[in-house]
């Protein structure tokens, strides 16, 4: 069994088990840069980020994997099936509207990320002057959380380095919510009718 490693940045190795009798000649090329590329993420060829958005070709693209088909990195305690795996950037998007084990997961986050929008936009209408502002950051900063994790969830399908990259992303937009949160609050209860 042939084991590769993959630059998975902070959140430590993340190894990816290939079918037995693979020789490292029959691996696609994404994994064969990522081996060699000295833990940058980025291949000599290929410019940028474009290396994470190259798909995972070995397998067949699909919605159906089960937790004994589907990659180890993909692989999620207690959820057994309807696993995305080996999609390019154009089948990721066309998933937003199939059935599959994060479909909740993106609906629920796309559908924050418009209401925090809307509040954003509407919210100030309705209130004292002085609260426009603070209620502007957060609900511009949960719009971009929502956002944010509406896309980790929607890509992080193509390959291993896309999925670990997407989750970074998807975990440090948090502190933007944070911000906003601290925000409102710091504004909210210091107010002085003076």
């Amino acid at each position: 069994m042939v084991t590769t490693r993959s630059s998975a940045g902070c959140s430590g190795n993340l190894l990816t088990k290939r079918r037995t009798g693979e020789k490292r000649s029959q691996l696609p090329k994404t994994v064969k840069t990522l081996s060699k590329d000295n833990g940058t993420g980025v291949d000599a060829n290929m410019n940028g980020f474009s290396v994470f958005f190259h798909p995972d070709r070995t397998g067949k693209p699909a919605y159906d994997y089960t937790t004994t088909t589907v990659p180890d990195y993909l692989r999620r305690k207690f959820i057994h099936s309807m696993y995305r795996a080996h999609l390019d950037l154009g089948q990721c998007a066309r998933s937003i509207f199939a059935m599959h084990n994060e479909t909740f997961d993106i609906w629920s986050h796309g559908i924050a990320a418009i209401i925090f929008i809307f509040l954003a936009v509407y919210a100030p209408l309705y209130m004292i002057e002085h609260f426009h502002a603070p209620a502007i950051v957060f609900c511009l900063s949960h719009a971009f959380v929502f956002s944010v994790s509406f896309f980790a969830h929607t890509f992080n399908p193509i390959s291993e380095p896309c999925h670990v990259k997407c989750f970074q992303l998807d975990w440090s937009a948090i502190s933007f919510a944070m911000i906003g949160c601290g925000t409102a609050v710091i504004c909210y209860c210091f107010f002085c009718d003076e």
